[in-house]
């Protein structure tokens, strides 16, 4: 069973406002900590154990420092982003009919991240290493923009997990 977008909440908020009351230094110290035991985690490759739900198994049998880790550095590397299935089969139908030329890669996801919390805030704690953007992150946007969905095909998310 996956856990609700309020757990998720419930857990992810109160994370970031504790980091945010550390220094430079000890954030830095914390995801360096982090990615490491969530990649230490994927090594033994539990996503392949055939068992359902074995990896969030072991993840919820971990201690609250390391569930920590798994759950930030799992939504890490998804880019905090979620799509509802009914935007999903939108997607695809504008897809299909949509008049445009040749291939295109596109990515198709919520226009909010989930966590309700500022896009900048997530980038700065969860992305130390990235310093150049695009464009600058404003308010609770995706961190990975559909601005050329909605170009080509004219996509535009109808239902949030946002805001």
């Amino acid at each position: 069973m996956h856990d609700t977008i309020a757990q998720r909440r419930s857990f992810i908020q109160p994370l970031v406002e504790n980091l945010l009351k550390r220094s430079p230094e000890e954030r830095r110290s914390w995801f360096d900590s982090a990615w490491k035991t969530y990649n230490d985690f994927r090594t033994t490759r539990p996503y392949e154990v055939p068992i359902p739900g074995y990896a969030r198994q072991k993840m919820s049998e971990a201690p609250d420092e390391q569930r920590a880790a798994f759950m930030s550095m799992t939504n890490r590397v998804n880019f905090f982003t979620m799509l509802d299935e009914r935007d999903s089969a939108q997607a695809i139908e504008k897809g299909l009919t949509a008049d445009y030329c040749g291939s295109h890669i596109l990515f198709i996801n919520d226009s909010q991240n989930w966590t309700r919390l500022e896009s900048g805030v997530l980038a700065e704690l969860f992305y130390p290493d990235v310093t150049c953007f695009k464009k600058a992150l404003t308010g609770q946007e995706t961190l990975v923009s559909i601005d050329k969905a909605r170009q080509i095909i004219g996509f535009e998310p109808e239902f949030t997990f946002g805001i």
